[in-house]
């Protein structure tokens, strides 16, 4: 962890008619092994994130309602490599509103004190949860997905990698906290690293796993591993081998102001999130809004009149 000391020349400029955040004070960043390994693969591996006590009380908070699980639809991947009995994994849905205390370790995940350096670093000093959180959990049968992710082909406000003045910057992150063991061979999350940077289109039939299958790296972790990931980033769910389940959690964080084309999600009852955050340390606290006013004011800056020169407004940003 480091602690990083914006320019004091910088400004404070305008995005769309909203002002950026100021970046002159000091906040927790990555370390420089960490940043060169996301800027290099396009994800990051971090170890020991959870600790056992918290693996165990998530664990126990999904086991203890089976009722929110469904299967995802099963895609028409026949003949196809990817090809199983059942849908690619099942979901967990509305866990940030499910009653005390099964909720509670779920909404600590997302403001977490050690991941703050990871969001500050990527998405720069005012970060926002942009989807709902999702748990997806897998065994043997079920189906892989097909790669998706755009890459650098063409620039989405949604999903991008940009790099300037000794910052980086994504649009769109996932963070996802493995609460199972996944050993090579599992199946489970497959990126084809360094992806992030490509500026030609993924062949169809990579994405299908059908040819060039060297070039997909199924990650392996143990429970409490977090696996950070830029959604620009061709990846995909390979095909569950293990007999096991398998079970992450996956928040998404985008940046603020943002670019995305999604809405900040309500989480699943109408209601909202922000983060209050201590402006040295970064340590934030998840503060959920209900006023409608307050959900108002969470723009969706996808929906902008033009898309000309966002690229650059993003990197004078930076």
């Amino acid at each position: 962890m480091k602690i990083l000391a914006a320019n004091q020349n910088s400004q404070k400029l305008p995005i769309w008619g909203m002002i950026a955040i100021n970046e002159q004070v000091e906040f927790v960043t990555m370390n420089d092994r960490e940043k060169y390994l996301f800027d290099l693969q396009g994800f990051l591996v971090v170890r020991d994130f959870l600790s056992n006590t918290e693996v165990s009380v998530l664990n126990q908070a999904i086991d203890a309602n089976p009722d929110k699980r469904f299967e995802h639809p099963r895609a028409d991947l026949d003949g196809t490599p990817l090809d199983g009995e059942f849908g690619p994994f099942w979901h967990y849905d509305g866990m940030l509103t499910w009653p005390d205390p099964w909720c509670q370790p779920f909404r600590h995940l997302l403001a977490h004190p050690k991941v703050i350096p990871y969001l500050n670093t990527l998405l720069g000093r005012g970060w926002k949860l942009d989807h709902s959180v999702d748990i997806l959990t897998a065994t043997t049968g079920c189906q892989g997905m097909g790669i998706h992710g755009s890459g650098n082909v063409t620039f989405n406000g949604s999903r991008f990698y940009a790099y300037q003045n000794n910052r980086m910057r994504c649009g769109l992150i996932v963070c996802e906290y493995y609460l199972t063991d996944v050993n090579p061979g599992d199946g489970g999350l497959c990126v084809i690293p360094g992806s992030h940077k490509a500026n030609f289109p993924c062949p169809d039939d990579i994405r299908m796993w059908e040819t060039n299958q060297e070039i997909v790296f199924n990650i392996p972790a143990k429970a409490g591993d977090l696996v950070i990931f830029n959604e620009a980033k061709p990846w995909c769910s390979a095909l569950a081998c293990s007999a096991r389940e398998t079970c992450g959690i996956l928040p998404l964080y985008t940046e603020v102001p943002s670019l995305c084309r999604w809405s900040v999600p309500d989480a699943d009852a109408g209601m909202g999130f922000r983060i209050d955050r201590s402006p040295a340390s970064g340590v934030g606290t998840p503060v959920y809004l209900q006023s409608p006013v307050d959900r108002n004011r969470r723009r969706n800056f996808g929906t902008a009149p033009t898309r000309r020169g966002m690229r650059q407004r993003i990197l004078e940003n930076i």
